[in-house]
């Protein structure tokens, strides 16, 4: 069972006939009531209005028959078994990772490369199921900040969110970064994959770049490039390079970041 802004949805097997009540007082589906008259253990998928929900878990933990436990899933003492949500490649990133061995090459103001090392900390939150129509995404809600090593102020922040659509085997990366770019990228992967690839291009209508007027005129991003892998249950790396434009050079300039970081404990 998995939290969203939205809603809650559940997917677990229910043994406690007073849990079952509360329930159906709450839902008026007439397909899931007709199931809990029939069966009092039964497997259902249902999605709970925030006020439905805080009422559950309030009703639930003054009879004993419900604990949240909070996190990506629910803990139901009365034998409940909570789901899990479908992550894919995505799965092993919950939580918060923290790594100083990052490299950054960005353009200077001359235009010439201009190395700086660098740490940063992300937060991954579960997030879903989301619904677009027939298609169901899972993901992680993200913040990244990341600072010079030798300096406190931090120099680079994203928000947004990674989103993986088993169906289509595609995961997507949606961020914004408060310089004024907002990027989707995507790409296919297996749901078991330790490794993957995702790319975005300016005048995509998918997987595409948005720069504010000033950047699209000065330093342009016209494609950008993700690799993720993830070595073990604890650690991970990323290489990234975004190809800028720069008004006044005739090539490509290869805006590169790379990092390990580790789980904290």
């Amino acid at each position: 069972m998995t939290t969203n802004r939205g809603a809650i949805s559940s997917a677990v097997k229910i043994k406690s006939k007073e849990f079952q009540e509360v329930l159906y007082k709450l839902c008026t589906d007439s397909a899931f009531r007709a199931r809990v008259e029939a069966n009092h253990e039964i497997l259902f998928e249902y999605e709970l209005t925030p006020f439905q929900s805080g009422t559950l878990m309030s009703i639930g933990q003054e009879t004993g028959h419900y604990s949240f436990a909070g996190g990506p899933g629910f803990c139901c003492c009365c034998g409940a078994v909570s789901a899990t949500p479908d992550l894919g490649p995505l799965t092993s990133l919950a939580g918060t990772w923290e790594g100083n061995e990052g490299y950054d090459t960005a353009p200077a103001r001359d235009g010439k490369p201009k190395l700086t090392r660098y740490r940063e900390e992300i937060k991954f939150e579960p997030i879903g199921p989301v619904r677009n129509g027939s298609q169901l995404l899972y993901g992680l809600e993200f913040s990244k900040m990341i600072w010079r090593l030798d300096n406190n102020q931090p120099f680079h922040e994203e928000l947004g969110y990674w989103l993986w659509d088993s169906r289509a085997k595609q995961v997507l990366r949606c961020f914004i970064v408060p310089r004024g770019i907002s990027v989707i990228a995507g790409g296919t992967a297996e749901p078991d994959a330790g490794s993957f690839d995702l790319v975005a291009e300016a005048g995509s209508e998918t997987y595409g770049i948005c720069s504010n007027k000033y950047l699209d005129e000065e330093r342009k991003t016209v494609r950008y490039e993700l690799n993720i892998t993830i070595h073990d249950t604890r650690s991970f790396s990323y290489y990234q390079d975004s190809l800028l434009k720069i008004k006044g050079q005739s090539d490509l300039f290869h805006h590169t970041d790379k990092n390990t970081l580790f789980l904290r404990n």
